[in-house]
């Protein structure tokens, strides 16, 4: 008789998984057997995937693999049993992969201009407040206590001249509108420092909007504008 095939996700059992998108899914097919008791060859290979993929299963060979999905969308993973007289059998894992962050602000400046420092805040809370994200407080516990998924996190950050870039990114954003700011901490040039301000959801494939902001004056601090969650509006 043929073997059988038997994938479930390595933590929970199920037989399918949700995750999002560089999260790593443990995927499990030592449940796989043959009913005269043979040794079985493994072999796992990617069915199918999101258009721009390129993640491979980790040790295919093995009854028990690894796979980082790097790509948001749906992915196909076969595991391949095969018996010691040549009798196999195939069975398919399904992973639904969604994006790492759902909001990203992100704010870039030339080459030597300064040092500008990015701001989220909620509607009602106050800039340089404890409940502001910047570069003093890169994460803080906004929405649910204790839960970080919706909690901003600045996870780049400009230090000095040079181009600069600084960027803050919110897993699961709870409803509400968030004002977004930017403070001009330092200038290195006697031209004023364009800004460009950009917002988007989903790992960048929804746009929200962005806007220049030209910074003149050293400890100026702007109001940029104002995000819409759930909406996804940035204006």
């Amino acid at each position: 008789e043929p073997p059988v095939a038997l994938a479930s996700e390595l933590d929970t059992g199920n037989v399918r998984a949700v995750t999002k998108v560089d999260h790593p899914v443990g995927i499990d097919g030592t449940a796989s057997m043959d009913p005269e008791g043979d040794p079985l060859i493994f072999a796992w290979t990617v069915a199918s995937a999101p258009e721009g993929s390129v993640a491979e299963v980790e040790f295919p060979d093995s009854p028990t693999v690894r796979f980082i999905p790097d790509v948001m969308g749906t992915y196909a993973i076969t595991l391949s049993v095969a018996d010691t007289v040549g009798q196999s059998a195939e069975t398919e894992f399904e992973i639904e992969v969604g994006p790492a962050h759902r909001l990203s602000v992100s704010a870039t400046w030339g080459d030597s201009m300064g040092d500008v420092d990015l701001h989220l805040v909620r509607e009602g809370d106050t800039v340089f407040g404890e409940h502001d994200c910047f570069f003093e407080q890169l994460t803080v516990d906004w929405g649910e206590l204790g839960v970080s998924d919706d909690d901003p996190s600045l996870v780049l950050d400009d230090v000095g001249a040079g181009a600069g870039r600084e960027t803050i990114h919110i897993v699961e954003p709870a409803p509400g509108r968030y004002l977004v700011y930017l403070h001009y901490f330092e200038s290195h040039s006697e031209t004023p420092n364009d800004v460009y301000v950009e917002v988007d959801g989903d790992d960048g494939t929804r746009p929200f909007g962005s806007i220049e902001v030209s910074l003149v004056n050293t400890c100026d601090t702007v109001l940029v504008g104002v995000i819409g969650w759930p909406q996804g509006v940035f204006e």
